[in-house]
């Protein structure tokens, strides 16, 4: 996880992402209170990341899921292979909304979040021991 990707992590779970002035929103337009709320429906972070509307913050959902070491199952390998550069991407988005001031590029492409957790995640290669034919 890069230093970036951290911090954005922290910010969200902190609540520092979010603006709570009104002010118009850069993403849907509407003069509102950025909260966390609004960005998650603004954006369309359930459908985003494919988590049930029933889930509050799913965010933070999927950020209490994070390994603790790498997954053994080629199942959850494939989990977050998909799912950690959408929440990366998501992130960004997120808080390049309540503080466009920050920015002064252009988002990067979905694709270039997430690279250093997905190099924790792959599973270590074995190397092949030729079979000897006798």
């Amino acid at each position: 996880m890069t230093s970036t990707e951290r911090n954005l992590c922290i910010y969200h779970r902190l609540g520092w992402s979010t603006n709570h002035q009104q002010q118009p929103c850069p993403n849907c337009h509407q003069t509102t209170r950025l909260s966390k709320q609004h960005l998650l429906s603004c954006h369309r972070v359930h459908t985003f990341l494919s988590i049930s509307k029933n889930i509050s913050d799913p965010v933070s959902f999927i950020l209490n899921r994070l390994p603790k070491t790498p997954p053994t199952s080629h199942q959850k390998h494939v989990y977050w292979k998909i799912i950690w550069p959408k929440l990366c991407y998501i992130l960004h988005q997120l808080h390049r909304t309540c503080r466009p001031d920050y920015y002064t590029t252009p988002s990067p492409a979905k694709n270039q979040f997430g690279h250093l957790l997905l190099q924790w995640t792959e599973p270590p290669l074995v190397p092949h021991t030729p079979l000897l034919n006798l």
